[in-house]
Formats: structure tokens, C-alpha cells, sequence
């Protein structure tokens, strides 16, 4: 009985301080308690899965995308019924922008909950936007940020990758016509991903120009003094960081 009461204490302890230092952003810490939590009773059939959950949670903060699927897979090994599991296994496929493994295992949560949990269809609906994206243009990897970027990243990203792309600082016409496109581009990514109508329909997969087949829009890029970039068959581009 003391033992089992020493368990069930060490177990009840080690719960708190991993709330604790979850709520305070420690994710270290946090993992380091859940394990801890694990070892103590490894067999439980119930704290143990909860815990692994926690954990593949505060892997997935610590960007530990490995740990986080490892943790996620060992309680579907022992639960193949469990929804939270599948759910938390698609979004590390998606933190590994493997999108297609992404739907199928939230497809299987969602089979599982029986489409009663909200954030497994939410998950659903981005992870097969994703996937649509991958296939066309990939608005985040043109700018070389995350899918969850704040917009001064998206700013800061834009304002370097407008300037390795002028067109003036490339020569021969080959290379030249590369990077006005590829300017253009990056202006293109920029529009949608700083404007918060713009960027959210894209990220449900919706087209952001319909009237121009998913291409880019006609806005004319500010900044700078109003001083252009270049010109282009009448057309003026310009630096718009507003």
C-alpha cells in the first residue's frame, strides 16, 4: 500500500510541475517531468498513453519532430482507437510537410471521433490545403518561412528576398528574365501572406485570384521613396513593406 501510495504521489507531483512549467513556456523541463512521470510506472495503462501525449505535445514545441511522431506511434501500438493519437501524429506530418500521410492519419481520427472533435476537421481542412498548395505554388517556401510565420517575419523575408531578386543586380539576359519572374514571385507570395483575407483563404486552399486562375495579383509594390524596381512592359513594380 505505501508503495502504491508513493506511485500514485510521485505520479500526482510530477503532473503538477509539468502543468507548471508547461504554462510557463519550460518545454525542456516539461519533457524532462514527463519522462520521469513514465518511468515511474511504465505499464500504466492509463497515465502512461496520457503522459506520451503530453509528450509528443511538448516535442512538437521543442521541435522535435522525431521524438514527437515516436511518442504519438507507441500509443496507437498500444490504443489503436485513439483519436487524440492519430490527431497529433497528422500534425507532426505536417510540421514535416509530409501532407499526404498528414490527411490519412487525420482522416483517421476524424473516423475515429466519429466527427464530433471540431479542431480534427480543422486540422483535416489545412492539411489537405497543404497538400493541395505543395502541387501548385507554395506561397511559405518562396519567402523561406513557416507555415505559422508572424507577419514581421513575412516582412523581414520579403524585404530580403525583393533585394537578391532586383533585376538589376543581374546581368545577361537569361539570368536577368529569372529573376524578374522570380521577383515577381516573391511580390506575389508577399500580397497574400501579409494580408490576413488573403492569407487565411489560401491556407483552406481557396483561390486568392479566381479571376486570374490562382495567378498572382496586378498590385503595384510601394516603398522605399516610391523609387522602382524596374520596369516592364509599361508596368511599374515597386517595394511595398506596408
Amino acid at each position: 500500500c505505501k508503495d502504491m501510495y508513493r506511485v500514485v504521489k510521485s505520479i500526482t507531483d510530477g503532473q503538477k510541475k509539468f502543468e507548471k512549467a508547461s504554462a510557463a513556456g519550460d518545454h525542456k523541463r516539461a519533457a524532462e517531468l514527463l519522462i520521469k512521470m513514465i518511468n515511474v510506472d511504465i505499464g500504466h495503462r492509463t497515465i502512461v498513453p496520457k503522459a506520451r501525449l503530453d509528450l509528443a505535445r511538448t516535442y512538437r514545441h521543442l521541435k522535435k519532430h522525431k521524438e514527437a511522431k515516436q511518442e504519438a506511434e507507441l500509443v496507437i501500438q498500444a490504443d489503436e482507437n485513439s483519436a487524440e493519437a492519430y490527431k497529433i501524429l497528422g500534425q507532426v506530418l505536417v510540421d514535416l510537410e509530409d501532407y499526404e500521410a498528414a490527411v490519412i492519419k487525420f482522416n483517421k481520427a476524424k473516423e475515429l471521433s466519429q466527427g464530433q472533435d471540431r479542431e480534427i476537421e480543422d486540422e483535416l481542412r489545412k492539411a489537405e490545403a497543404a497538400l493541395k498548395q505543395s502541387k501548385q505554388k507554395d506561397y511559405y517556401k518562396t519567402l523561406k518561412v513557416s507555415r505559422k510565420a508572424t507577419l514581421k517575419e513575412i516582412k523581414k523575408a520579403y524585404r530580403e528576398l525583393a533585394l537578391i531578386w532586383h533585376p538589376d543586380k543581374h546581368k545577361g539576359e537569361e539570368d536577368k528574365e529569372r529573376a524578374e519572374k522570380q521577383f515577381q514571385l516573391v511580390a506575389e507570395a508577399y500580397e497574400v501572406l501579409s494580408d490576413d483575407e488573403k492569407r487565411q483563404k489560401y491556407d483552406r486552399g481557396e483561390d486568392v485570384f479566381p479571376n486570374q486562375g490562382g495567378g498572382g495579383g496586378q498590385q503595384h509594390h510601394q516603398g522605399f521613396g516610391g523609387n522602382p524596381f524596374f520596369r516592364q512592359g509599361g508596368q511599374q513594380f515597386h517595394f511595398r513593406f506596408g
